[in-house]
Formats: C-alpha cells, sequence, structure tokens
C-alpha cells in the first residue's frame, strides 16, 4: 500500500436531490494528479458519467478537466 495515493467513493451534489456517484484515485507523491469516474446518478443527474483528470496548479487550486455525459 502507498501512502501516498489516495482512493475515495465520491458524490456530486445538486443541493435539490440531484447526485451522481463515483470513485478518487489522487497521487499525492506525483504534484498531486489523479483521476476521478462518476458512473452513476439520479434527479437532475440521473445518467451521469464522466472521467476526469485531477490537478492542483502552483497556487494550490484543484483543476479537474475531461468530458461528462448525462444519457436520456
Amino acid at each position: 500500500v502507498n501512502p501516498a495515493v489516495s482512493s475515495n467513493n465520491v458524490v456530486l451534489d445538486t443541493g435539490d436531490g440531484g447526485t451522481a456517484i463515483g470513485n478518487c484515485i489522487v497521487d499525492f507523491g506525483a504534484g498531486p494528479k489523479g483521476i476521478c469516474a462518476f458512473y452513476g446518478g439520479s434527479g437532475a443527474l440521473a445518467g451521469f458519467s464522466a472521467i476526469v483528470q485531477v490537478t492542483v496548479d502552483a497556487k494550490q487550486i484543484w483543476h479537474w478537466d475531461g468530458s461528462y455525459a448525462i444519457a436520456k
């Protein structure tokens, strides 16, 4: 087990009952950088899926870059 790597389940919440679930893996020894994948949702996020790259800039601001889709 690498203590510099974190893998966590995550929930995006719209605040009005919409949620999307996924998992993020971040390597804190490499930048930090990582990837998040979302694969299900409810309410306004029903059918939501996404894969995003996670990075942190020099000002310690986290960025998510990738694409998403909402299947109807």
